[in-house]
């Protein structure tokens, strides 16, 4: 059975109310010497950051630089030039393009791979130009985008190899690149005609051929991919700031400002976006320098006292700290030169309480994947579960302290109960894993408060009888808000 979902849901809103949350700019004194131009999340929940930087906050870093949440560190010896995108594969390599030509020292011509240690050469991509967009698609191709002379090339392992994007007429704009869930390349840039047919600054590749995406008067600052798989662009389009890619049209999403656009977007866990660019406004008389927070049922809001100058990257750790980077010397009238960091008051977070299995029962590991955002979904993993088991997945809002025995005398040596269950889950194990999640309801009397996760395996003989029997460490999760 799984019910957690709509169970949970309900124990939630059973709590009483918590207090108010704000949230504070923390200061960047050091800052950098240049603008961090992107950013990008790993799915370790470190974040890169890189642009036209030789230091961050007194760390020396060629244009880019690593953030644990406490320590930045350089990606090596870096490059000897601006990285102007990046891009994880699904391995974990960090892809990275720009200006350069050498990575660690190596010919590197605008495209190289970072591998966790070293630094790997993809390139040439054409004798000049710059690459300022990079994705891969689920058969393992790699696209890059730019203003080399085919505009947009793939990687076939060896080299970079223009894919028939026919001749065109082009304005004003940067080149972007998203994957659809589908494997389908959406390629934003300063296309205006291709063969004499009007393009509206995107077109699709679908592996083969190109089509026509219309509704773009812009080329767009940024194409950003949801977790539903919605894909958005935000730019400056005369109009609206957003636009969400319906079937091959684009729909507005979020009004746009007076003047300027957006050069940034970020996703928020409870489904909100945060925008960064270079604006006073966002469609409203209400002031909003050059950051934003737009709500679906609200529109655009302000976020503190903004920025006073342009910001260009947004990016988030997964304990819900914000980092902003653009040509600023302040943020919110504290100074932070072309850096800020912003440390939400009310933060998600999780702990462990141990099993105290020992032997054959202490492999279960379980751990918080996604942070219990108000407005999201927490999600959960739990490794090292035999073959043969079903999990029992448990949460609760009570601690005991119980021997597993109690219940189930097979039970592995010293196992115990870290929780009261008030919400069961059964689930099968896949590879020995089992994934969770719990939808946490757009609540506000619900930050602050703390649940419990703990799971089962039951292992089973042939005849279904009952033979072993251990528990994972126990999770303690704090529900927080950005």
């Amino acid at each position: 059975m799984r019910v957690m979902h709509t169970a949970a849901a309900a124990l939630l809103l059973a709590f009483g109310a918590a207090g108010q949350c704000s949230t504070g700019w923390v200061p960047s004194a050091l800052a950098t010497n240049g603008a961090a131009m992107v950013m990008e999340t790993l799915a370790s929940g470190d974040l890169i950051a890189a642009g036209y930087f030789t230091s961050i906050e007194g760390v020396a870093a060629n244009y880019i630089a690593r953030w644990d949440g406490n320590t930045w560190t350089p990606l090596g010896a870096g490059t000897d030039a601006a990285v102007l995108c990046l891009h994880e594969l699904p391995n974990g390599d960090l892809l990275v393009g720009g200006n350069f030509n050498f990575a660690g020292g190596l010919p590197a011509a605008r495209v190289a791979r970072w591998n966790g240690s070293a630094w790997s050469a993809l390139g040439p991509v054409g004798p000049a130009g710059s690459v300022t967009a990079l994705t891969s698609r689920p058969n393992g191709e790699i696209v890059a985008a730019g203003s080399f002379v085919e505009r947009v090339a793939v990687w076939n392992g060896t080299a970079w190899t223009g894919i028939g994007l026919p001749p065109s007429v082009g304005g004003p704009g940067r080149h972007t690149l998203a994957t659809l869930s589908n494997g389908d390349v959406i390629a934003g840039g300063p296309w205006l005609q291709i063969s004499g047919q009007t393009v509206d600054h995107a077109v699709r590749w679908n592996g083969t051929t190109w089509s026509v995406v219309p509704g773009l008067f812009r080329a767009p600052e940024a194409l950003v991919l949801l977790a539903n798989g919605d894909l958005l662009a935000a730019g400056n389009f005369g109009g609206p700031s957003v636009l969400r890619l319906v079937g091959n049209a684009w729909v507005g999403l979020a009004p746009g400002p007076a003047f300027g656009g957006l050069h940034a977007l970020l996703p928020l866990p409870d489904g909100d976006l945060l925008g960064g660019g270079s604006f006073l406004n966002m469609g409203s008389a209400t002031p909003m320098h050059n950051i934003a927070r737009f709500r679906s049922q609200s529109g655009w809001s302000t976020f503190g006292a903004g920025a006073d100058n342009r910001v260009y990257s947004l990016g988030r750790m997964r304990n819900g700290e914000i980092l902003v980077g653009g040509d600023f010397a302040n943020v919110d009238g504290l100074p932070s030169v072309r850096l800020a960091r912003l440390l939400p008051s009310c933060p998600a977070a999780a702990a462990t309480l141990p099993g105290n299995c020992t032997g054959i029962g202490a492999g279960l590991n379980l751990q918080a994947v996604e942070l219990p955002w108000l407005g999201a979904v927490m999600r959960t993993r739990t490794s090292g579960l035999p073959a043969n088991a079903v999990a029992v997945r448990a949460l609760g809002t009570q601690a005991v302290s119980v021997p597993l025995s109690l219940v189930l005398p097979q039970a592995a040596v010293g196992c115990l109960v870290r929780l009261l269950p008030d919400v069961l889950e059964l689930a099968l194990p896949v590879n020995g894993v089992v994934d969770g999640t719990v939808a946490i309801p757009n609540t506000p009397v619900l930050v602050g408060q703390v649940l419990l996760e703990q799971v089962a395996a039951v292992t089973l003989d042939t005849t279904g009888a009952i033979v072993g029997a251990a528990v994972s460490n126990g999770l303690v999760v704090t529900i927080g808000v950005l």
